[in-house]
């Protein structure tokens, strides 16, 4: 039970880890440092001949994100997911999304929704405590 739970997380991991590839490789292509970027995380060798082809972006791109999950999948087997993580700099996709607590601004008995006003007349909502 609770392998098939990690199981279910490592694949929300790895989709969110292949879309922000994409994105710090887009941003990384505008700047101008793809190379050093692909290289710094280790998926330059990846790549045939160790070199960026001359295609267009998104084909490496798509190549790279396949490179990516094969990567993660076989870390988690081998049992060093953490570090590999840590050598991507995506360690905080191992964080549990814990529900964050929101403060109502209003609480008005009856159920209607809308923020009450100040008694002088202005549009302006005002605070509650709520308990």
């Amino acid at each position: 039970m609770h392998k098939a739970r990690f199981d279910e997380r490592l694949d929300f991991v790895i989709a969110q880890a292949v879309q922000r590839l994409s994105e710090r490789i887009k941003l990384a292509y505008f700047r101008g440092d793809l190379t050093e970027y692909l290289l710094r995380i280790g998926l330059l060798d990846a790549l045939p001949g160790g070199r960026l082809p001359q295609a267009d972006l998104s084909t490496t791109v798509k190549k790279l994100q396949g490179i990516l999950a094969r990567r993660i999948k076989r870390a988690r087997q081998k049992g060093y997911l953490k570090d590999y993580l840590r050598q991507i700099n995506m360690t905080d996709l191992l964080l549990s999304k814990k529900r964050v607590r929101t403060v109502r601004l209003w609480a008005l008995p009856g159920g209607n929704n809308r923020p009450p006003t100040k008694s002088d007349g202005s549009d302006k909502p005002h605070l509650t405590v709520v308990k």
